[in-house]
């Protein structure tokens, strides 16, 4: 059965800039293929697709820009941890993420109790990881950042965990 997640789409151009700067080649990390990194508003699980799409579709995205600068590391609770891509404040991204939310309520989704941190996922680590070349990485990177691209709408996507990894599905798309 397929999990939900509702993200915003990064453009092509975007998803091959940050695929230049992951950290490859680093013992215990594993990257994210380009056409699967996006911005999470939020995580859904199981949850029924038509009452999702439904709850959504009067959710409008007027238009903004975001812009992806730094990266940085969320520990993980197995040892492991997150790498990831950062966004400079948004106040049309938080409020997007606010109305979807409020929209979810009555489909029995239970948003976060953390506080929203929007990022983009360029690699996870699994326990036991090469600290020092992440670190390096890390440091490398400090000074990162992209020119701003245009936001214009928000995705339902489904994940499928397969063999190679989650398998990702544009199931509806909001705007």
């Amino acid at each position: 059965m397929p999990r939900f997640f509702v993200a915003v789409d990064l453009p092509q151009d975007v998803r091959m800039a940050l695929a230049r700067v992951q950290p490859v080649e680093l013992r215990g990390v594993k990257v994210v293929s380009p056409e699967q990194l996006h911005i999470t508003l939020h995580f859904l699980g199981d949850m029924p697709r038509d009452a999702v799409v439904a709850a959504l579709a009067g959710v409008r995205c007027e238009p903004f820009e975001l812009q992806i600068c730094g990266v940085g590391r969320f520990p993980g609770r197995d040892g492991g941890a997150v790498l990831w891509g950062g966004l400079e404040a948004s106040p049309e991204l938080q409020s997007l993420h606010a109305r979807v939310g409020v929209a979810l309520a009555g489909t029995g989704f239970r948003p976060e109790s953390r506080p929203y941190s929007p990022h983009v996922t360029l690699a996870r680590c699994r326990p036991g990881y090469d600290r020092s070349g992440v670190q390096e990485f890390l440091d490398r990177q400090a000074g990162f950042s992209m020119p701003p691209f245009d936001v214009r709408e928000f995705v339902l996507y489904s994940s499928v965990l397969g063999k190679a990894g989650p398998v990702y599905t544009r199931e509806w798309v909001g705007g």
